[in-house]
């Protein structure tokens, strides 16, 4: 691989990123974190406020989960922000800064082999492989790779044959060009091989396959999920809301949920258990697409007439949006 010349193109060439223009860790771990299953696009208005209002590990340390799901509310998959959380705890329970060993940073609550790796490199300058989705892709089109990289011994391997490039390279640079890459030219769809740095030496490039690469096994549907959600109101006017304890959102508000396609059977099952509703609106209808889920939502409003489920709390209206709350049900109106 010409190294120098893939470098020289990123210096000339990438976006000016707030979290590429620093090699402070903490950012870099701030950003990493925000990254994983998220558009970059996304990212940005989340990591500038984020940072603004927690620009050190140690004003982080200080918030509680409540708090900090609040600020990153829209961004989704929100235990990667609880482990984020308890890193930062951690991290100034030990009083010694930012880690900056390799093992250490792997050892940091939510923080994986392919995290460690970009904080050591782009961070400390130190030569460890970063595995992302546009590395993957750059790679196995650059040496022809028919490996499917879901798999993990695939994926050791591949590590292994970046870690043997980067330390040849310069570690902050390389594993952002290769990162930058990915974005924007060897991108999955339609990539820009004819401007690409690389494409002298890319073996899929000169047998025209760049698009079947990498091989990927084909990901199980999406589960689909069908519920009544009740917006409803007590007698005060105040809603009820609950706080989600399951994996998927964990933390969350809601509205009381089921999972049914009959408002009917919602009732029923209210009233077995002493709760009784008058629903006073006509259905809405509303659809959320998660990684691996679709929520098919009929939402109706409704009055609480009597009793009350032990999980559901009463919330005045402008409080709501205070609490963090899940894009899924922040959008009904």
């Amino acid at each position: 691989m010409d190294i120098k010349k893939l470098e020289a193109w990123y210096e000339s060439n990438h976006r000016k990123l707030l979290f590429r223009e620093t090699s402070d860790p903490y950012k870099i771990w701030v950003s990493e974190i925000m990254l994983q299953q998220t558009q970059v696009e996304t990212v940005l208005p989340f990591f500038k406020s984020f940072i603004k209002k927690y620009p050190t590990v140690e004003r982080l340390a200080k918030t509680d989960q409540e708090t900090l799901k609040k600020d990153v509310e829209g961004l989704g998959y929100y235990r990667r922000f609880k482990y984020m959380l308890l890193a930062a705890k951690q991290i100034v329970d030990k009083n010694s800064g930012f880690p900056s060993k390799y093992q250490d940073v792997l050892a940091l609550p939510g923080v994986g082999k392919y995290t460690a790796g970009a904080i050591m490199s782009i961070a400390y300058n130190e030569p460890y492989s970063a595995l992302d989705g546009n590395v993957i892709r750059v790679l196995s089109r650059y040496l022809n790779l028919n490996d499917d990289f879901r798999v993990e011994k695939n994926k050791k391997n591949l590590d292994q044959i970046n870690q043997e490039i980067i330390e040849s390279a310069r570690p902050r640079i390389y594993t952002q060009s290769l990162m930058e890459l990915g974005a924007l030219i060897c991108r999955p769809k339609n990539p820009k091989c004819e401007i690409c740095p690389l494409n002298e030496h890319c073996i899929a490039y000169e047998l025209n396959i760049q698009e079947t690469l990498p091989v990927m096994a084909k990901l199980k549907d999406k589960k689909e999920f069908n519920y009544i959600t009740l917006k409803l109101y007590d007698k005060n006017d105040q809603i009820v809301l609950r706080k989600r304890t399951e994996s998927l959102l964990e933390g969350m508000y809601e509205y009381p949920q089921f999972e049914s396609e009959s408002i009917f059977d919602v009732i029923s099952t209210l009233e077995s258990n002493g709760v009784v509703i008058d629903v006073i609106n006509k259905e809405m209808n509303y659809k959320h697409i998660f990684t691996h889920q679709i929520w098919y939502m009929k939402v109706f409003e409704a009055r609480l007439l009597k009793g009350k489920d032990l999980s559901w709390m009463m919330v005045d209206k402008e409080k709501i949006k205070q609490l963090p709350m899940a894009v899924a049900h922040r959008k009904i109106k």
